[in-house]
């Protein structure tokens, strides 16, 4: 783990110990020590009963960025491995997502029911040791994927603050892929309805234009 004065951080992309994701975790009424054994017991018990799809969001963009400790853990599973995990509790529930309380852990389940969201746990997927557990995170482009992916609904939502924090995101993640953003985003295309394909595709174009016109 590397951290930097302003207080950002990159986890190392090859595993790191589940007691340093714990301290990483910005929750300031949790025990470190308790997170990372409640997230050992919540990788352990999604990956044997093989429910655990993917790690994404933060903690997945931490191996390949600097960043701040996420806040929550973002995973892709589908909702049946609910029923393995006793005393969780259903915060909020989307279409796409559940927010989640589980023993000290904020947990955000991105549903597998989602066919995009399965898409990225079954092709854009890397390994990722915790504590010799192996475990599937996000490819560099199945962040931007699954970034890409919300904005169309995000727009709706008037939320310009998080449109504009996904974008700074995809242009730090895009130099780590060898694929163009066009490229990347045409993945998209039948996953989404007609007007939110054409809003990803503006997006993707602009950000591209960007690059080009900002690279040295």
């Amino acid at each position: 783990m590397s951290t930097q004065p302003n207080g950002s951080t990159t986890l190392p992309a090859h595993g790191c110990s589940i007691d340093i994701v714990g301290r990483l975790l910005r929750d300031p009424l949790a025990d470190p020590a308790t997170l990372s054994q409640d997230l050992f017991t919540l990788v352990q018990t999604l990956k044997r009963h093989g429910y655990l799809g993917a790690i994404v969001g933060s903690l997945a963009a931490l191996t390949y960025l600097q960043g701040r400790g996420p806040r929550d853990i973002d995973i892709i599973a589908p909702e049946s491995a609910l029923e393995h995990l006793p005393g969780i509790i259903i915060e909020k529930r989307s279409d796409r997502i559940l927010t989640c309380r589980y023993r000290s852990l904020r947990v955000d389940l991105w549903l597998a029911s989602d066919p995009l969201y399965q898409l990225v746990a079954q092709r854009f997927t890397t390994p990722l040791c915790f504590n010799e557990i192996e475990i599937p995170r996000a490819t560099v482009e199945g962040l931007i994927l699954i970034k890409l992916y919300a904005m169309p609904t995000l727009t709706r939502l008037n939320d310009h603050a998080q449109v504009a924090q996904y974008k700074d995101d995809i242009r730090n993640l895009h130099p780590q892929s060898k694929f163009t953003l066009s490229e990347i985003a045409a993945i998209l295309q039948p996953y989404l309805p007609t007007s939110d394909w054409d809003d990803v595709r503006r997006h993707a174009t602009a950000l591209e234009s960007h690059d080009r016109t900002t690279r040295p």
